[in-house]
């Protein structure tokens, strides 16, 4: 058995070492303390009795006695009686005590220590008392004697080195017999400590370390204490609690097969989820709209949310941001197949309120109601700019007109989330979009982001997306500072769940009349140019006069941009009609006419009066527009 021996002297050797030390410390203690109790109680014991005979003595004495050659013999009997070892008469000086008569046939001998006492009291005769000195080895009792203006002291000496003498051989013997009762002792405490203790412990060593090495996890309920009831409540908690480990780690397991299905299903969901993610639009066709999108956030819950889109043959496009409920595999699932029965709904032809309804109610039968969708469903007809709306259950949509250059919120009755109910049917709202028009789609995960103060973030998004560097940037630029408004806007990233978000604008281009949306950095000079060019060779324009009316409207928009900051945005509206060709540039111009602002080149300005038949600048409550009129000169495209 295993129980570390090899490491020291063991547990049983420990405690009876500590118990015959600590036996011997406290009986040596004992008998030091009582050693020296002893010898000073017989000191005063012998200093009180010498007290009483020197007052008897010096009661007796007087001036005739102190030179009776009688007095020695009588001072002899005195110390005889007593047991003394010097009764003595000294007279006290300044230099030394002086012995005038002593019990000693040497009178020589000096008398008491001056340090024992002071020297001013002596000298008046005071009582002074007993002193012992020498380690207890002597007591000295001196009684006053005051005859005439002299001053002796009858003195009584006690030796008492036989007692101290006895008081060591009894100590030391005492601590002798102390120290073999005490080994006695241990001997007799080593064997109950080991059958009570030592034992009991080795035992409950001995299993832990079979329940520890995996040889036997029973082992605890094998152990026995009858004599040790501590021990057997002991083995009994240890019990218990091995008990509760075994069913901790079973639970740990299940929460770590549930984790690991969890992650399994969440990893798929995703697959699935980026699988059907929205391929872009083609850039080689010429849609009369651009469109963005984009799905942001982990946070606690799988990604539910997405967007689609789709565009037929007749240019008319169909779109969807939504989120489905539940989570993980499941509503990876239920998205899936929501997204294709609302798709494949809107492909068959029938109008929107139609198909939103008919797919609800598929949904309905495959679910009951335990799964649905928040969804805003659109249509934009691109020839003719008409937009529907369809909100089921879904955050309101945003809405700018370019002329107000301001998102608000589109009047749209929010209406059951597909799927929940099987009766609904769903009603459209209509806009009429003009260009540079944009429409803002999102889920509830963006407007439920929580700032530090536990307001959401809904408060928030309009103010972002009518910055004038958010309306002015590119769908997916607006898209991102959207997202990264919201984060920024967080009180913690690891909490901002799921959500999806579709920026659209309305492009409309015609042979009649079409629109352009630039910038006022010069960089878009390429891109008017394009739009002006291609509106004027599609009407036939020769190409003379198109070269000389490139260089018109170039000079024309150099001017209108020196009068906005880089941020802003043009419209450069575009309209040929028989022999005339107008174009008009709307944009913030700080109501000033860019043609006769002091700081403009008057060249620039001549050129243009001169190519144009007529210029004319209009101050808008919230823009401005600078409109010029051209004679043009069609000719055979062919030609």
């Amino acid at each position: 058995m295993k129980n570390g021996r090899g490491r020291g002297p063991g547990l049983a050797p420990s405690l009876v070492a500590a118990a015959v030390v600590m036996g011997l410390v406290l009986a040596a203690a004992s008998i030091f303390a009582g050693a020296i109790w002893y010898t000073g109680n017989a000191a005063r014991e012998r200093g009180e009795l010498g007290m009483e005979l020197a007052r008897k003595l010096a009661g007796s004495l007087s001036d005739a006695d102190l030179t009776d050659t009688a007095l020695a013999e009588r001072l002899r009997e005195i110390r005889d009686g007593a047991g003394a070892r010097r009764v003595y008469i000294c007279a006290p000086s300044r230099k030394a005590n002086p012995v005038i008569v002593s019990s000693e046939y040497d009178a020589s001998q000096p008398g008491f220590d001056l340090g024992l006492y002071t020297l001013e009291d002596l000298l008046e005769g005071a009582e002074v008392g007993p002193r012992a000195w020498a380690g207890n080895s002597a007591v000295t009792s001196p009684a006053p004697v005051i005859m005439g203006d002299r001053v002796y002291y009858a003195v009584v000496e006690f030796d008492m080195s036989p007692t101290v003498r006895r008081t060591r051989i009894y100590s030391a013997a005492a601590m002798g017999g102390a120290a073999i009762l005490a080994l006695m002792l241990g001997a007799l405490y080593r064997l109950v400590v080991k059958k009570t203790v030592v034992a009991p412990v080795n035992s409950l060593t001995a299993a832990a370390a079979e329940y520890t090495g995996g040889e036997n996890r029973q082992a605890f309920s094998k152990l026995r204490f009858t004599a040790s009831p501590e021990f057997a409540a002991l083995a009994d908690s240890f019990r218990v609690m091995l008990t509760e480990i075994e069913a901790n780690d079973l639970r740990q397991q299940e929460l770590a097969l549930e984790v690991q299905r969890k992650e399994n299903d969440m990893a798929l969901a995703r697959e699935i989820n980026d699988a059907i993610r929205p391929k872009e639009l083609p850039r080689d066709r010429d849609y009369p709209f651009r469109l963005s999108g984009d799905t942001r956030g982990e946070g606690r819950l799988l990604n539910g949310c997405f967007y689609d889109y789709f565009v037929d043959e007749n240019q008319r496009l169909g779109f969807i941001t939504g989120e489905a409920s539940g989570d993980g595999i499941s509503q990876a699932l239920f998205t899936v197949i929501a997204r294709t029965a609302l798709k494949s709904r809107l492909s068959s032809g029938l109008s929107l309120e139609e198909s939103v309804s008919a797919a609800n109610r598929q949904l309905w039968e495959l679910s009951g109601g335990a799964m649905y969708l928040n969804v805003t469903v659109g249509e934009l007809d691109g020839v003719t700019g008409r937009m529907k709306l369809v909100n089921a259950g879904a955050c309101q949509s945003l809405f700018m007109r370019f002329a107000d250059e301001r998102y608000v919120g589109i009047d749209v009755m929010p209406q059951a989330p597909m799927g929940q109910n099987e009766n609904v049917s769903y009603t459209a709202t209509e806009l009429e979009l003009n260009q540079g028009d944009r429409l803002f789609l999102h889920t509830r995960g963006l407007e439920d982001i929580e700032g530090s103060d536990g307001r959401p973030f809904r408060f928030e998004l309009r103010r972002v997306l009518n910055e004038p560097a958010t309306r002015a940037a590119e769908l997916d630029d607006q898209l991102r500072i959207v997202s990264d408004a919201g984060g920024a806007f967080a009180r913690d990233l690891r909490s901002v769940g799921p959500y999806a978000l579709m920026a659209l604008e309305y492009c409309r281009r015609d042979r009649m009349k079409a629109h352009c949306v630039i910038t006022a950095d010069a960089r878009d000079a390429g891109e008017l140019l394009n739009f002006v060019g291609q509106q004027l060779t599609a009407n036939g324009v020769e190409r003379k006069q198109l070269a000389r009316t490139l260089v018109m409207m170039d000079e024309l928009m150099a001017l209108c941009r020196g009068r906005a900051d880089g941020e802003a945005r043009f419209m450069v509206e575009c309209a040929v009609n028989d022999d005339l060709a107008v174009f008009r540039i709307r944009g913030p111009m700080g109501g000033v006419d860019p043609m006769t602002d002091p700081g403009v080149h008057s060249d620039a300005a001549d050129f243009i009066r001169r190519s144009c038949e007529r210029v004319l600048f209009e101050k808008l409550p919230d823009s401005d527009a600078v409109t010029v009129v051209q004679k043009i000169r069609s000719r055979d495209l062919k030609s």
